[in-house]
């Protein structure tokens, strides 16, 4: 792999048109594995703050020991009686350090990397660069809601950066984001830039000054979006991620979400990921010690105090990502709802369904129809709430779900990232996740889910997909339904659900006083309904 990523490091990727098809991923001919028991570890934390951390030893050997290390230094040593929790004080803020454990012969066992909080202001912003539907608010809203706020976040943040920019990006071409950097560059910032091998990257074929690495040759691809400045500092340090690839359709046309936190010790989680793909720490990238795929390691704290707010971050493929979203689906007690590009997981639909079986609610948008077919099949046949998109102009690009949201009992979660719900995401890609233990960020994306929802259905409660075949095709100014059952009616409703026009059962109608745009087109099959998206111009 290192020659080879050698030999592509700057290499030109034109020649190939970039279509929007291109973001989604033939992830398996999904072959049903269970999955890797999550890294069994020692001991596990009880507490921790920017000065000390607290342990439970899990283990029942009662001659272990434990050695606190930063930066590979030796830092102290525990003194504990078996039994009794294990406390490390006089700690640094928002600092990486390991705890290491070993057996009564001195070998060693575990190597358990954690991080403490840091002295940031935790601040968290999200964008969406379409709109939300309001009306679901607690009171709490998006820091933005088009796709211009969205990309001159992007652009502030960058711009804001002091000393260093750590970018993980799967495809590039949105010029506004690549002059960006280069102005970072100009005035001083070290700029470092990692991107798929496969990728065209139109924006990163020429006048680029600073080094990029391209990676993931092999069985999976860097389908990461993330962007660090600054990690060493408590009040310049941010990470970026989400949704969204620097492009022209992912900036302005498809549904996508950036989420930002101002964060030192999130800042110095994700600097590890990126230093183990570039190979190094330094400008230039380390092609013998850089690793992609499943050549990683599992060496990432998980568990980070953001200004109160509990999040979890893991990275694929090392980290057994599924195994943790799966955690929050079993625990799920009232509502979850699912946005997701591809969706071809065996595992989490599993889960899925049997949290719709004990009578947990579940809503899913899915995109790629063709590749979910299975799973949306088996949605189907359980009785899941469930709409594929996939007829829809723009790519809905999301990879998020909300469970619990809103709930009196219950706490609410949400979790997002780059990782599409599929093997190879889980398996093979290199991807980062994050999961939020917060009513209020569960709230904001809940509306966008909300916005999307009502887009394309016209009765987000009683609307459900029917198993039969429906096609709705626009011919020169006429509508041209078919069906594999009979039905009882049409309905033509705009994108928002404001009804227009209702027909009987009839196959063709006359569409043309139509202004251009995006309408839903809902049939219903003796009170069951279903919803395709059609697009007039």
């Amino acid at each position: 792999m290192n020659f080879l990523s050698y030999f592509f490091l700057n290499l030109p990727y034109s020649k190939k048109r970039l279509i929007k098809i291109a973001f989604i991923f033939l992830s398996v001919f999904a072959v049903n594995i269970h999955l890797a028991e999550a890294q069994s570890q020692s001991i596990s934390i009880v507490d921790f703050g920017s000065d000390f951390i607290e342990f439970e030893q899990i283990s029942d050997n009662e001659n272990m020991s434990f050695e606190l290390f930063r930066n590979d230094q030796f830092v102290a040593k525990s003194d504990f009686d078996f039994g009794q929790n294990i406390r490390y004080s006089n700690l640094l803020p928002g600092t990486i350090y390991e705890l290491r454990s070993k057996d009564d012969n001195g070998i060693l066992i575990d190597v358990f990397p954690f991080v403490t909080k840091s002295k940031s202001s935790g601040e968290i912003r999200i964008y969406f660069n379409n709109n939300t539907d309001e009306n679901f608010s607690n009171g709490m809203v998006a820091d933005g809601e088009s796709a211009d706020v969205m990309e001159d976040a992007i652009i502030d943040l960058i711009d804001a950066a002091q000393h260093t920019l750590s970018i993980c990006t799967y495809n590039t071409n949105r010029e506004n984001i690549v002059d960006a950097l280069r102005r970072a560059y100009d005035r001083g910032v070290e700029v470092r830039l990692i991107t798929d091998v496969d990728r065209n990257n139109f924006g990163l074929q020429s006048n680029i000054p600073f080094p990029i690495l391209r990676g993931a040759i092999g069985d999976g691809i860097m389908h990461n979006k993330f962007i660090i400045t600054d990690a060493e500092f408590d009040d310049l340090a941010w990470v970026q991620t989400g949704s969204v690839n620097y492009t022209d359709f992912q900036m302005t046309e498809d549904p996508n979400h950036a989420i930002m936190i101002q964060d030192k010790a999130l800042a110095q989680v994700y600097l590890i990921e990126f230093n183990e793909m570039w190979g190094s720490s330094s400008l230039t990238p380390n092609l013998v010690n850089s690793k992609f795929g499943d050549k990683k390691s599992d060496n990432t704290p998980h568990f980070l105090n953001i200004n109160g707010i509990e999040v979890e971050s893991y990275f694929s493929p090392s980290d057994n990502t599924d195994s943790f979203i799966m955690d929050r689906i079993d625990a799920a007690q009232e509502e979850i709802n699912v946005a997701m590009l591809i969706f071809t997981r065996w595992e989490l639909r599993d889960a899925l369904i049997a949290a719709h079986n004990r009578g947990v609610t579940i809503k899913m948008l899915i995109e790629d129809e063709e590749n979910s077919r299975d799973n949306l099949d088996r949605f189907d046949q359980a009785g899941l709430t469930t709409y594929y998109i996939d007829d829809n102009p723009t790519l809905m690009h999301h990879k998020y779900a909300i469970i619990d949201e809103g709930s009196a009992s219950a706490q609410a979660y949400l979790i997002t990232g780059s990782q599409n719900w599929t093997y190879s995401g889980n398996r093979f890609n290199d991807e980062n996740t994050l999961i939020f233990k917060d009513a209020d960020i569960a709230n904001i994306f809940r509306q966008e889910f909300q916005n999307l929802w009502k887009g394309i259905s016209t009765n987000t409660e009683n609307t459900i997909e029917a198993s039969v075949e429906f096609g709705a095709i626009i011919n020169h100014g006429e509508l041209l339904i078919s069906s594999s059952v009979p039905y009882q009616s049409v309905l033509v409703s705009s994108i928002s659900g404001q009804q227009l026009s209702l027909y009987k059962n009839i196959e063709l109608i006359n569409v043309s006083h139509l202004p251009p745009g995006i309408y839903v087109v809902t049939i219903n099959q003796a009170g069951v309904y279903q919803s395709k998206k059609v697009y007039i111009d």
